[in-house]
């Protein structure tokens, strides 16, 4: 199974939620379906292995190499799918789960890979409100500074999904709204179509360590908090008029698609408020295209980079993010056990 959506959409929190249950575990970000370089290496799954076994995220995951590498000489000819299905088996094997998968949002630019080499996987799919999440995408380091890049992407996450869809891929969409304000239903059909039974444990994954072994970083928080309760409520986005209406045209198709509707408690922005948010952000847009592209460019090189140049490159997208975030430092990249 694999859980997609654009960032900060709540794929975390469903995640958490998922690991509660006692069948289940997905790894977070794995992004085995990330490096441009993978796909050329789809045929041979130990070579991709060992490339992808210098990434930070393969690091974080916590799992030794040989609880790979075991499983990978019993596959004879192995490719990236049997590579992957190693990497996340032995993920939920250590965590005494049978059934295992990944949440990684970026995969939704991935489906069609996905479901070639794991056919019939479960694909679940998270959505947000846009609006909401363009302005928590602004405090994120490794998201861009800009409202109309970010709203860009975060549409096209969307749209990558709904054309799977439409082609006849297997998804499950829920509404992050619906996640934390009625958890059990929207739970229930998530279960359903994974094949699992109900189990009371995913309403309160923090008892039962759904995202205890999330990555030490601050963004992550909202993902510990109990489903259900008003503290897990999104919160108003603060964007001015000028934004809220900009990126309903954005995001145009993921408002009708899934039920939003457009904001009703604001004025129309005069025109010349509009010129002025979009030329106050022309300077964010090409800073973050500038400062991607170099971070983009790492992952392009034929031996990979070492995983603390990666994580700190990844995470200077945005560098204004950082002040959301007083006295955090990137922590070191954990060594991978043999």
């Amino acid at each position: 199974m694999f859980v997609v959506g654009s960032g900060r959409s709540g794929t975390s929190l469903l995640r958490a939620v998922l690991n509660a249950h006692p069948a289940l575990h997905l790894t977070h970000e794995a992004s085995c379906y990330l490096d441009p370089r993978g796909g050329a290496l789809a045929g041979d799954g130990r070579a991709w292995f060992d490339r992808y076994a210098r990434s930070f995220s393969f690091a974080f995951l916590g799992v030794p190499r040989s609880a790979v590498t075991d499983r990978l000489d019993g596959a004879g000819d192995a490719t990236r799918a049997d590579a992957v299905r190693a990497v996340l088996g032995a993920a939920a094997e250590a965590r005494g789960k049978v059934r295992f998968g990944d949440k990684t949002p970026a995969h939704a630019q991935h489906l069609d890979a996905i479901a070639a080499e794991h056919p019939g996987a479960r694909i679940v799919h998270v959505v947000r409100d846009p609006r909401a999440v363009v302005a928590s995408l602004a405090r994120m380091p490794w998201a861009t500074s800009s409202h109309g890049l970010n709203a860009f992407f975060a549409a096209q996450q969307v749209k990558a999904v709904g054309r799977f869809a439409a082609s006849g891929g297997d998804v499950c969409t829920v509404r992050l709204e619906d996640l934390v304000a009625d958890p059990e239903p929207a739970l229930r059909r998530v279960l359903a179509f994974l094949g699992e039974d109900w189990d009371p444990a995913v309403l309160d994954h923090p008892a039962h360590g759904g995202g205890d072994d999330l990555p030490p970083f601050p963004w992550f928080s909202d993902a510990a908090r109990p489903v259900g309760t008003p503290g897990a409520a999104p919160r108003p986005t603060g964007l001015s008029a000028a934004w809220v209406r900009s990126i309903e045209r954005t995001a145009a198709w993921t408002l009708r698609e899934h039920g939003y509707e457009r904001d009703t408690t604001i004025g129309e922005p005069s025109a010349a408020a509009r010129l002025a948010a979009h030329a106050a952000d022309a300077p964010e847009v090409a800073a973050s295209v500038a400062r991607g592209a170099r971070a983009a460019a790492l992952g392009l090189r034929r031996e990979p980079p070492p995983p603390d140049e990666a994580l700190a490159a990844v995470c200077s997208v945005n560098p204004a993010a950082w002040a959301h975030y007083p006295g955090f430092t990137l922590p070191p990249v954990p060594p991978v056990a043999p």
